[in-house]
């Protein structure tokens, strides 16, 4: 039977993989590990101590303690067929997925089986560039799957997941820019939702050229960014 990494708190503040984590703890499930990523942060209530732990992979022997920390995350996830790790996003209707690396097919398949609609392809150094099979699940503080035993069901029934079979196709994006608070104040972008077209006028604005859709916008996790911009992939 295939073997499931579920990783909450790589992100401290970020509730829902911390309260999943919890129960399945408790549910001790043949197939499934927990692991609570960054735990003096989790204690702390705080996104990270030092550096934002998603940004450090695949991590140091010697460093900061997250680099510490991602390098021993890094090596445990190489005993697991997949893994999952959950985050959260104050941004409205913002629910999706992320994969990376150079072969993320499989973590596609299974943001697919958790009924997820969108995923994100991620280039840069994330957990999910490094970790094979990796799928993380952003979950909108608003959203009605914003549900601890939501994603516990979802969990257990991975049982019945099979990567070799065929399953929906969903919209596959890429991440492609950063906005920041600075250009956010200089220029204004008022009206934007996640994964809604942006004017053309806004992206003169920025110096951009093609499609691009917002997600994470305004979001109070990540301060020092207004947004984030990806591109549909064909």
């Amino acid at each position: 039977m295939r073997k499931y990494l579920i990783i909450g708190g790589i992100h401290g503040n970020e509730p829902l993989g911390i309260e999943v984590c919890k129960k399945l703890q408790s549910l001790k499930i043949p197939y499934i590990d927990v692991l609570f990523a960054n735990e003096k942060a989790i204690k702390q209530n705080k996104r990270y101590i030092d550096q934002d732990l998603n940004r450090v992979f695949p991590g140091k022997v010697n460093g900061s303690y997250e680099e510490i920390r991602a390098k021993k995350i890094f090596e445990k996830c190489t005993f697991y067929d997949f893994v999952i790790d959950f985050h959260n996003t104050c941004c409205p209707e913002n629910d999706c997925g992320f994969v990376g690396g150079t072969s993320y097919e499989k973590a596609v398949k299974l943001g697919s089986f958790l009924d997820l609609k969108k995923i994100i392809l991620a280039d840069y150094d994330c957990i999910n560039k490094y970790v094979k099979n990796c799928l993380s699940v952003e979950i909108s503080l608003t959203s009605k799957k914003f549900d601890t035993d939501y994603w516990v069901n979802k969990i257990i029934d991975l049982k019945k997941f099979n990567p070799d079979e065929k399953y929906k196709k969903m919209q596959l994006y890429k991440f492609s820019y950063r906005i920041t608070r600075e250009q956010q104040t200089k220029y204004i972008f008022p009206q934007w939702k996640a994964f809604k077209k942006i004017p053309e006028r806004d992206l003169k604005k920025l110096g951009l050229i093609g499609i691009y859709y917002p997600i994470f916008i305004n979001d109070t996790y990540t301060p020092y960014n207004y947004a984030g911009l990806i591109e549909k992939l064909l």
